[in-house]
């Protein structure tokens, strides 16, 4: 599958499940444009550079020659680079990657490729690089670098993305903090997470926030997401709903069966039947 397609993906299925929602609302401004924001579309090069990049995949040039396209300035050469060593997880490059995510002079799209770049190749001392770039002043930047600290999968990554899911203005990128706390799989991200859930305005990132307990699933996970079951938005109610199911359990099924004797919308309430019956095969 294509470079970070697999992303995209998941959220166009996110928003296929829930066609109460699509129909009532602009599908445009639903969720966050995923594809534009972390550069899946390919760049419009100059023939004498698309000569250049196709040299350099055939050649696949040592690490020197990579350094080498990520100063150069080009933005297709750099992104060419950056998508090789990232493909690559070639962890000597991270700190002149991490360099160039910082440099503000450099092209907005090749940075937002060297997070992307930094995920891929998972170095936690990338921590400080993607910390660093989640305070900038392009909410483009934010995104990515909030997604890429997920794939790190750290104690330290989950302290930078608590403070992202708290405090930024902008809800694409607290909703990519709640996403990349879900990837992380940490326990200790379920306190933020839970936090999100009960006191996010934003019904997208709280519907998030559910998702990535659920992928979680440690007791207090549960509890805050039969909490969300009452949930004045029924998107919101449906994620906790199909949540719990993924986790089963005990306390997850009786959270279940109590929500579905008061549930009258029928999105969330056909979703609770039907985690009611996941979660007690489990």
């Amino acid at each position: 599958m294509p470079k970070a397609k697999n992303l995209t993906v998941a959220f166009v299925l996110l928003a296929a499940a829930l066609p109460a929602r699509a129909e009532l609302d602009d599908a445009s401004v639903l969720f966050p444009p995923v594809a534009e924001l972390l550069g899946e579309t390919d760049p419009v090069l100059p023939e004498s550079e698309r000569l250049d990049l196709r040299d350099a995949l055939m050649a696949m040039p040592p690490l020197q020659a990579e350094l080498r396209a990520l100063a150069s300035g080009s933005a297709s050469r750099q992104r060419g680079a950056l998508d090789r060593l990232g493909a690559k997880r070639e962890r000597k490059a991270a700190p002149y990657i991490g360099a160039l995510l910082l440099q503000t002079s450099s092209p907005l799209q090749s940075r937002v490729s060297a997070a992307n770049a930094l995920g891929r190749i998972g170095e936690k001392d990338s921590v400080t690089f993607l910390e660093r770039a989640t305070l900038d002043e392009n909410k483009e930047l934010r995104f990515a670098a909030a997604l890429a600290l997920g794939k790190l999968k750290s104690v330290e990554a989950v302290r930078a993305l608590e403070t992202v899911l708290r405090d930024d203005p902008h809800w694409w990128v607290r909703y990519a903090a709640a996403v990349a706390l879900g990837d992380t799989r940490q326990p200790a991200a379920v306190p933020a997470l839970s936090r999100a859930l009960s006191e996010e305005l934003r019904w997208q990132v709280r519907q998030q926030a559910a998702r990535s307990l659920g992928t979680i699933g440690t007791r207090p996970a549960v509890e805050a997401l039969g909490r969300a079951l009452g949930d004045q938005d029924s998107t919101v109610r449906y994620s906790a709903a199909r949540a719990l199911g993924e986790v089963g359990g005990t306390e997850s099924v009786d959270l279940l069966h109590d929500a579905y004797a008061t549930e009258s919308d029928p999105l969330p309430r056909g979703q609770l039947q039907a985690s009611l019956k996941r979660a007690t095969r489990r």
